[in-house]
């Protein structure tokens, strides 16, 4: 299917209710103790509700006479969706930018035109200096899955004015600093402080921590600094760990990415992922998207990876992704395997 993008102009705002709005919706979300709750309730919406275009029309007029932009696509001369983004930067540190609003007609939902208004919008507010993008999303399943698929979560700091107006709307938040990557199988996305019960879950599965240093599950309260550590990490070495979440799921799995070593000045590769979901090549794929991001995106030179000599699944996996075995060292008080591959190896490899 094809479509063209564009800016939408003031006198057209009226043709935003152009757009197909019928949907069948069978469940909705709610917070509850900082997780998603989905709860079944059913709404057979036929069409925009009435007296939205009077209401919302004037917040959409004021966004563009405010220096905001909303981005619509056709189909020929057919309006077939829309995404409006805020330049007014809100929140305590005055860095996020609000997705003000994203909806496509119907008969073009799932082909790939919500995400890529998505990108228009966070490409946008990347060049206007945001850090953040701002959702107050309806609770509807459908909606929600799908912000989350684009790897939005839960926001950190609710706004309290889009609080007062939509208190049943799910507030998300996309970062614009810490990338989202996508593979066959999952989406690596920024951990967030809701991430630390999950991983403290997973770090009690029987042989989760086998293969590291210190293989005592970690208190709750370690995991949150962890996860604050990690944020730091990233606004200084433009590198990190990231959260996994598998295709269609909604709930993490285990982290993975780049961590650089300021006491050797190495960049290691590394991962953790929940037991359930061991032997499903998710430890490949997480693995060889890090090291590519390290060396396209951070113009690293080398990669390392840290590994027991017993741990043969990681070998595996460090060698499928062109890891060479160097040497033994000893790293966090134990003897490790170390594992590394140079720029122009993985140049010669990828190219």
């Amino acid at each position: 299917m094809d479509w063209s993008i564009r800016a939408l102009s003031r006198h057209e705002i009226s043709r935003i209710w152009e757009i197909d709005r019928q949907e069948v919706i069978d469940a909705v979300y709610h917070v509850q103790d900082g997780q998603l709750i989905l709860t079944p309730e059913r709404y057979d919406m036929r069409s925009w509700p009435a007296g939205k275009a009077e209401q919302y029309s004037p917040f959409l007029l004021d966004c563009l006479d405010q220096g905001g932009v909303i981005w619509a696509a056709f189909s020929g001369e057919v309006l077939i969706g829309v995404a409006a983004l805020e330049s007014r930067f809100i929140l305590w540190e005055k860095d996020a930018l609000q997705l003000k609003f994203l909806h496509v007609s119907r008969d073009w939902r799932g082909v790939g035109l919500g995400k890529t208004l998505f990108e228009y919008c966070a490409t946008q507010a990347r060049q206007w200096g945001a850090k953040r993008l701002y959702i107050s999303a309806t609770p509807s399943q459908h909606t929600v899955d799908f912000y989350l698929r684009q790897g939005c979560t839960l926001a950190r700091e609710i706004d309290p004015d889009l609080f007062s107006l939509e208190p049943e709307d799910i507030h998300l938040e996309y970062s614009l600093t810490i990338p989202t990557l996508k593979t066959r199988q999952i989406i690596l996305r920024p951990i967030t402080p809701f991430d630390a019960a999950i991983l403290h879950h997973v770090y009690q599965e029987e042989g989760v921590l086998r293969y590291f240093p210190n293989t005592i599950p970690p208190p709750l309260e370690r995991i949150e600094r962890w996860i604050t550590n990690q944020q730091l990490h990233w606004s200084e070495y433009g590198c990190g760990n990231w959260a996994i979440l598998p295709q269609g799921e909604f709930e993490i799995i285990g982290w993975g990415g780049l961590q650089y070593l300021p006491e050797t000045g190495e960049t290691e590769v590394g991962f953790l992922l929940n037991r359930p979901w061991w032997g499903r090549g998710f430890a490949t794929e997480i693995a060889c998207a890090s090291i590519r991001y390290g060396f396209l995106h951070q113009s690293l030179e080398r990669i390392i990876a840290l590994v027991f000599e017993q741990n043969y699944a990681s070998r595996r996996v460090l060698e499928k992704c062109g890891l060479r075995y160097q040497d033994r060292k000893v790293y966090f008080g134990v003897e490790l395997l170390r594992y590394w591959i140079d720029y122009d190896e993985f140049i010669t490899r990828v190219f």
